[in-house]
């Protein structure tokens, strides 16, 4: 290896995830399908406070968290006759008014540059995890809005 060359040990990941997770700073767990993001999720979770509201919006409900005030929140297909739908985005917008100390949305599918912004701007430490967290065209202006809260 060149002098150049830092080697990051799983160790200093797992260090440097923990502290993101107690400095409440949004983050993103993307990979593909059996990747171990709900277990990542999982485990990040035991860096939460017990004092904590915790919040969690899923698909299909997969995450086990210990934490006692942990709401679960879990959208809906339409029925038959195509009413009583419940989408990601609206208990997201919900969600924020429910007062939360942290929110976790697992299993995202595809967010827009507007989503993450009002979850960036919201001050909350907000853990997305997915497969396809947002088209790629809005995944620059997403992390713009993460890192330096531009809304443009």
């Amino acid at each position: 290896l060149s002098k150049n060359c830092v080697v990051v040990s799983a160790v200093t990941k797992i260090i440097v995830l923990a502290a993101a997770v107690k400095c409440r700073i949004t983050t993103i767990i993307s990979g593909g399908t059996g990747s171990g993001k709900t277990t990542m999720l999982n485990a990040l979770s035991a860096f939460i406070s017990d004092k904590e509201r915790l919040i969690t919006i899923e698909d299909a409900a997969e995450l086990q968290l210990p934490q006692d005030h942990w709401v679960q929140l879990e959208s809906r297909p339409p029925n038959l006759e195509g009413k009583g739908e419940v989408s990601m985005r609206n208990l997201v917008r919900n969600c924020l008014r429910m007062r939360p100390d942290r929110i976790i949305v697992g299993e995202s599918g595809i967010f827009t540059h507007e989503d993450v912004t009002r979850l960036a701007k919201s001050n909350i430490g907000t853990l997305l995890v997915g497969e396809s967290l947002m088209r790629q065209n809005d995944l620059e202006v997403a992390t713009r809005a993460l890192l330096f809260g531009d809304a443009a």
